[in-house]
């Protein structure tokens, strides 16, 4: 038996569970930052060390800021997956509120990235809290405090692999292999948040779509959607449909890159970039990408200029 303990924000258990010879320990040594006596049994016990920032035990967790600032719920992904009602909204929504200084996940991936840098074996780990997203925003959480090793995807894999005593082969091709993969939009070692912006997946030799989970190769086929996840038309669910009619636009007119700003209400439901904003560079395109408009903004300027006739004369107080 190779067991992953729950960490159970217990000190004394974690530091049981390796020196007993566990696989595994999850979530957070509560006590932060951790010092040199740690980390070295850690390391040299070969525990697998999975701090879970997202959920960092012995502080405020971090997923309540997480869920406020980057409100994954409203995700295109996160909307079109889950289903409605009054126990999607009551967890997307009134998240408590900590100060900036009760949290503690920068001591924790400090610490992690010691344990890594003294030879032991660190992953994130993915601690599902709520609708969205979450798994990401726990990469970003270990950059932020300095943890290098969610930079390093193949590391991260080995690791996890390493606790089970599973070899991984990276870059290991047979005949008759079916490989499951992942592909991105953009570069991870570059951007962790770029683990978000899934184009396209393979499971078992097919290939699908990252959004919308039709199946692209080898038989294009439209994924039916179960009756739950049938939806009436919201912001969030219509952000998703542009989403994908923005990626088929772009595949018919062989366009390179844009950028999609979508507001509904005054709130800004959806910001973001698709594709390369520099073929020759091959740099992605951001939301700060800067696009020559050309005559194009003589529309949109006549518009204004109309919008503030209809508003009426103007007198200064």
């Amino acid at each position: 038996m190779m067991p992953t303990t729950e960490g159970g924000a217990d000190t004394k258990a974690n530091l049981t569970h390796a020196i007993d010879g566990f696989s595994g320990n999850e979530h957070a040594v509560p006590v932060a930052p951790i010092y040199d006596d740690i980390v070295q049994l850690f390391a040299r016990t070969g525990v697998t060390y999975t701090p879970t920032l997202v959920v960092s035990f012995g502080a405020a967790l971090p997923i309540y800021r997480l869920l406020a600032e980057e409100r994954p719920h409203e995700d295109a992904r996160a909307a079109r997956w889950h289903t409605e009602g009054a126990l999607y909204q009551r967890s997307s929504t009134r998240q408590l509120w900590f100060a900036p200084e009760d949290f503690s996940n920068t001591e924790v991936a400090q610490g992690a990235d010691a344990i890594l840098q003294a030879g032991g074996n660190c992953r994130t780990g993915r601690a599902r809290r709520g609708p969205g997203p979450v798994e990401p925003l726990g990469d970003e959480a270990a950059r932020r405090g300095g943890y290098v090793q969610p930079q390093r995807p193949q590391g991260s894999n080995n690791h996890g692999c390493r606790s089970y005593r599973v070899r991984l082969r990276p870059r290991e091709h047979e005949v008759g292999k079916l490989a499951d993969l992942v592909v991105l939009s953009r570069d991870p070692l570059r951007d962790i948040q770029a683990t978000r912006d899934v184009d396209q997946v393979m499971r078992g030799g097919v290939l699908y779509d990252g959004l919308t989970l039709d199946e692209v190769w080898p038989t294009r086929r439209s994924r039916p959607v179960p009756w739950k996840l049938q939806k009436t038309l919201t912001p969030a669910t219509a952000v998703a449909t542009i989403e994908h009619a923005v990626r088929e636009a772009m595949d018919s007119t062989s366009t390179p890159g844009v950028a999609v700003a979508v507001v509904h209400g005054g709130e800004v439901l959806m910001s973001k970039g698709f594709g390369t904003a520099n073929i020759e560079t091959g740099s992605a395109v951001t939301t700060q990408t800067m696009f020559q408009s050309g005559s194009v903004g003589k529309q949109f300027t006549a518009a204004g200029v109309m919008v503030l006739v209809e508003d009426g004369p103007h007198r200064p107080r």
